[in-house]
């Protein structure tokens, strides 16, 4: 980990990647490629568990900020949703570049040199790059869509409408919709799925079968009635949104209620 200098108010750059040394051998060739003492670096040991891995990326983010907030170069999604839940945690800015470079890295620092808002520097970083990195653009603008959850239910939306419920019951979920839909046609479940690309990112689907959707996180009912539901930010690990606890509740409770009114729905339609 890197000494915090004396320079203030000023964004810093925070390289966050997977592996013994990867991170810090990058942050080392931009630092010296650039002169620049606004780079810092976070290796994530694969044999660390998750929790001290968060602690230590919250301890990092809070000593390097010098005010103006961090930009976070990460290799893979998990470290961003990590970030999303240090900033919200400690109310430090960040803002996230799925592109860990050394090309990208050298251009946010000079970025930075002339330009002390976050935004602003995503915006001039979307110009520079967009034909050379879409990845980045389309990372930067699908966070300006409005994300989903689609609940899934083989027989109907009965078991889609119970999980729905759930969430909405259990959790405040901030720009998030639900739509249960009913998994009896699949080639109709296809249509309006792909209709629901046009105008939402689609975090996950939930339900109680893998409808083998490419591209789409799924997300069983044992796997959502077992979760904590802080944990529930980790598991939905594509949605990089904060969720909000609004209660606790009895998991064994619900779950067993809701297998109950799915098999008797079942029942009634056989």
């Amino acid at each position: 980990m890197n000494q915090l200098t004396e320079s203030e108010n000023k964004p810093v750059l925070l390289i966050a990647m997977h592996g013994k040394n990867v991170a810090s051998s990058l942050t080392g060739v931009v630092k010296q490629m650039s002169n620049s003492d606004s780079v810092y670096s976070y290796d994530l040991l694969l044999e660390k568990k998750m929790q001290m891995t968060y602690e230590e990326m919250k301890s990092l983010i809070e000593k390097i900020n010098r005010g103006k907030g961090v930009l976070l170069i990460y290799d893979m999604g998990s470290v961003k949703i990590m970030g999303k839940l240090i900033s919200k945690e400690t109310g430090i800015d960040i803002r996230f570049i799925a592109a860990p470079s050394t090309m990208i890295a050298l251009e946010t620092v000079k970025k930075m040199s002339s330009n002390d808002d976050l935004d602003d520097i995503m915006s001039e970083l979307e110009q520079s790059y967009q034909h050379y990195f879409p990845s980045i653009v389309e990372n930067y603008h699908r966070q300006k869509k409005k994300n989903v959850i689609i609940t899934l239910c083989m027989n109907g939306e009965g078991g889609a409408i119970q999980i729905k419920k759930y969430l909405e019951d259990s959790l405040e979920l901030q720009d998030i919709d639900i739509v249960p839909l009913s998994m009896n046609n699949h080639k109709e479940l296809l249509f309006k799925i792909n209709e629901l690309r046009k105008s939402y990112n689609i975090l996950c689907t939930m339900g109680s079968f893998d409808p083998q959707l490419y591209g789409i996180k799924f997300i069983s009912v044992t796997q959502l009635f077992n979760t904590p539901l802080d944990k529930l930010s980790l598991l939905i690990s594509s949605s990089n949104q904060d969720i909000v606890i609004k209660k606790k509740i009895k998991y064994s409770l619900i779950f067993a209620k809701f297998m109950k009114n799915v098999a008797t729905r079942s029942l009634n339609l056989t």
